[in-house]
């Protein structure tokens, strides 16, 4: 059998292979935007949109470059595309565009230095987790907080072992046992760290064990390290730096009285000043962090994150009687090792290993066998439950409080061998979600796109989109009464279309909270719940994808997409499809069985007319059936156009509306691309030879209009019958328009005339008098330089008079107004945006137009 030091070697083998193929794929930078100030308390907190979806663990330390000033921070959180970040320096209350730059592997090179010297902590605490041996505590506490039931089990369960296991399938209450494990341990005068996988995770945690354990004075129980905004403004008592600071009343009465200052200062645009006062500021902030170590050194709880638990002295130096890791199956199996090894009496590890897996990216064996499993399985427990026994170690939580029963059904006889039980109110806790649309008084719904022939796309990446299933989802997102949405696919690329959809559809609250309706992967869910679930499917031609890469990988995803729905969970699929395609043994067909036997069947197209699709508040979004009105529409639109894409079945443009489309397009007036399965329909026009040949077409017709409106159709297959999408949504439209390749600028399969090419045409250099070409700067500006260069070095800025007759040249309009673009100049230079500002606040990266 390996010593510890055997397995640390181990360990460290796999996390330099992970770090090297990190360096390889990462590091690089990474466009955020739209950022907004948040809070400026503690920190100065900010929410950034990403441009793509990626992993980044909280507390990755990272860099944002904005001009030529480049401000250090932390991820407090990454959900989707929505970023939370805490900065050191205030950049502004709006950000339009800045630069993340991140090394991810920084959090693994510092476990490596860790690990190197956990024979300084309690190794035998963390080898017994690694063999999932049983350690018994001599002379155990008795029982002093007078818990009941299944709290005062597993109570007593952890005050008489050193190593315990808690497995809480979704919804039993995990923080809930957590809190209360804390207050019987505070009782017993134990010092105790509560560590996680994510921020938000330790804001919960801490928030509830504070409610649960009032009797304690201010500065025992605290939240240490980046708390969410939410945190913050109800429990800013829980936080280290406010309880530094109250350590010195002279200098939180300086900060507060600064802050104060600035605000003014900016309102009345005295920079000089606000510059003072911003230093002044940051150095009150110093102070104050350094106060906090005397704050986690004299509490009794404290709670942070799992990479501070690495990086932070203040943490792995201090001495705790028990840690307690939630969201252990997320966690790397080193990392809860040496959390272990900070523990001088007892190890307490809460999760769940049916849910999604620790993830890392290079697939070497050591990295699938020391990250990519969870300790459960390493210390037997797995195997344990799998096989029908009990093990020493183990106590579960079996009674779930979240689902409605309907829905809690399926996981429980999938996924937990029939273990998981419903409390006896918890249907009727749900009761006022099952009865808002859509469905009202239905928990679990099975929305089914067969009958369409539709199909769905696959990126080089192969990330999947499909967007008709996405326009169903939205659509009954926006029709749901619901403050509490969330729309979960298995797929990056359909995640990033829900997400701008959501962005057009559902614009953030008043209060800069979370928006009503969240769209993203599985993966960015796990440990969150909402009153409605929307679990878009996607597939629905070809060869099927990540839901059937493997029972076990599969069983997860669907599992934890499930299993986050509260009161309803609406599963879009195109069922004839999956029962076509996919194994009877595969989880997707379990869960649609279930749904057909459990719940009810919908089919789009026989919901069509009814409220749910045909009728929406949105503008942007609408459904259409009516072939004579959708003839006479589609006509209107493309007669008043200047650009179309369009994409089409040969067999649509034979039909009655697409040879009257065809006329439409096949006018002189009108610039035009066509994609299309055969060139057999085009003959006769003037179209005919510059027709792209696609073999795949997953629509039976789509077009881009002007860069404005997406029009998309979809046949109902054996019938003379066509269901139409319009959207008008600005990001939505860019989207799609990208996910498909529909290049903005190209037309008749040439480019409009790009700022480069057009500068040529209109700048002389000022020493040789060879024509200028547009360049980026290392620094992201346009500059002009001399197209003779390095023989001639001639050079010059970009100014607001080119911009503008160049966006002026190529008749740029806003897709959200239609009014004309121009350039504008802003803190970061120029930049596109709307003429019709600021009742319009459209804007665009001038870079977008530079070839």
């Amino acid at each position: 059998m390996l010593h510890l030091e055997d397995y640390v070697k181990e360990f460290n083998r796999a996390l330099q292979v992970e770090i090297e193929h990190q360096k390889e794929n990462g590091g690089r930078l990474y466009i955020i935007q739209d950022g907004l100030l948040l809070d400026n308390r503690d920190h100065f907190i900010y929410r950034f949109v990403m441009d793509q979806e990626m992993s980044l663990p909280d507390g990755t330390p990272v860099y944002v470059k904005i001009d030529d000033k480049t401000v250090p921070g932390n991820v407090i959180s990454l959900e989707g595309f929505d970023l939370i970040l805490a900065l050191e320096q205030n950049i502004g209350t709006e950000v339009h565009e800045a630069q993340l730059i991140c090394e991810p592997w920084f959090l693994l090179e510092a476990l490596q230095k860790r690990l190197e010297k956990i024979n300084q902590k309690n190794t035998f605490l963390a080898s017994s987790v690694l063999t999932g041996n049983q350690v018994k505590i001599k002379n155990p506490e008795q029982l002093k907080t007078g818990q009941q039931g299944k709290n005062c089990e597993v109570c007593r369960f952890v005050l008489n072992n050193a190593v315990v296991f808690i497995w809480g399938p979704p919804g039993t209450g995990k923080t809930e046992t957590l809190a209360r494990i804390t207050n019987e341990l505070l009782s017993s005068n134990e010092r105790v760290l509560i560590l996680s996988h994510s921020n938000v995770a330790v804001d919960e945690a801490v928030a509830r064990i504070a409610s649960v354990t009032s009797t304690y004075k201010e500065g025992d129980i605290v939240r240490y390290g980046f708390a969410q905004p939410a945190f913050l403004a109800k429990h800013r008592n829980l936080t280290s730096f406010y309880l530094a600071a109250k350590r010195r009343p002279e200098l939180l009465h300086r900060y507060e009285q600064l802050k104060s200052e600035r605000e003014k200062l900016k309102k009345i645009g005295r920079s000089k000043e606000l510059a003072s006062v911003e230093k002044e500021l940051s150095n009150c902030r110093q102070e104050i962090r350094a106060l906090e170590v005397f704050v986690i050194g004299n509490a009794k709880a404290v709670g942070t994150t799992l990479s501070k638990s690495v990086i932070d002295e203040a943490v792995f130096n201090s001495s705790w009687d028990t840690v307690i890791v939630d969201e252990v199956s997320m966690a790397y199996i080193p990392n809860v090792i040496f959390a272990a090894s900070l523990a001088k009496r007892r190890i307490v590890l809460i999760g769940d290993f049916r849910q999604l897996a620790p993830i890392a990216m290079a697939t070497a064996p050591l990295v699938n066998k020391w990250l990519k499993r969870d300790i459960f399985e390493k210390a037997g427990i797995v195997k344990a439950v799998d096989s029908g026994m009990d093990h020493p170690c183990l106590i579960s939580l079996t009674i779930q409080h979240r689902m409605h029963p309907r829905i809690a059904g399926f996981p429980s006889i999938r996924f937990y061998g029939g273990r998981l039980e419903n409390a006896p109110d918890v249907a009727k806790n749900v009761e006022p979600i099952i009865k808002d649309e859509p469905f009202p008084g239905e928990p679990l719904i099975m929305f089914d796109l067969s009958g369409l022939d539709i199909g769905s796309c696959i990126l080089p990446d192969y990330t999947r989109f499909n967007l008709f299933s996405a326009f169903a989802s939205i659509s009954l997102a926006i029709n749901s009464g619901k403050n509490n949405v969330a729309i979960i696919t298995p797929y990056v690329a359909q995640g990033r279309l829900l997400r701008a959809l959501i962005s057009d559809l559902y614009p953030f609250k008043e209060d800069n909270s979370t928006p009503k309706c969240r769209a993203s992967t599985v993966h960015k869910f796990q440990g969150s719940q909402s009153d409605l679930v929307i679990f878009d499917t996607v597939d629905s031609s070809g060869r099927p994808g990540t839901l059937v890469s493997s029972i076990d990988e599969s069983s997860r995803l669907i599992n934890v997409a499930v299993t986050r729905a509260k009161g309803k969970l609406i599963l879009v699929c195109k069922r004839s499809y999956l029962e076509d395609s996919v194994s009877k043994n595969m989880p997707i067909r379990w869960l649609i069985q279930y749904a057909r036997e459990k719940g009810k069947h919908y089919r789009l197209l026989n919901t069509f007319n009814s409220d749910l699709l045909g009728e929406n508040d949105s503008k942007h979004l609408i459904w259409l059936e009516n072939e004579k009105d959708i003839r006479s529409k589609l006509k209107e639109e493309i007669k008043n156009a200047k650009k179309i894409i369009g994409e089409f079945k040969s067999d649509w443009l034979e039909s009655k509306t697409g040879q009257a489309i065809l006329e439409e397009l096949d006018k002189p007036d009108k610039n035009v691309v066509i994609k299309c399965n055969s060139t057999s329909p085009l003959k006769g026009t003037s179209l005919e030879n510059d027709v792209i040949i696609k073999n795949f077409i997953p629509y039976s017709a789509l077009l881009l209009i002007d860069n404005k409106v997406i029009w998309c159709g979809a046949q109902v297959r054996g019938e003379d019958r066509y269901l139409w999408v319009r959207y008008s949504g600005p990001k939505g439209v860019i989207s799609i328009a990208g996910l498909l390749d529909f290049d903005l600028n190209k037309i008749n399969d040439k480019k409009i005339v790009g700022l480069q090419d057009f500068v040529k045409s209109k700048s002389k250099c000022p020493l040789c008098g060879n024509p200028m070409t547009a360049r980026l700067s290392k620094k992201g500006k346009i500059f002009l330089g001399c197209t003779t260069y390095p023989s001639c070095e001639g050079i010059k800025w970009l100014d607001i008079e080119i911009a503008n007759e160049y966006l002026s040249f190529i008749e740029a309009h806003c897709p959200q107004c239609g009014s004309n673009l121009v350039a504008r100049k802003g803190r970061n230079g120029l930049f596109v945006g709307c003429s019709n500002f600021p009742d319009c606040k459209m804007t665009f990266d001038l870079k977008d137009y530079l070839k």
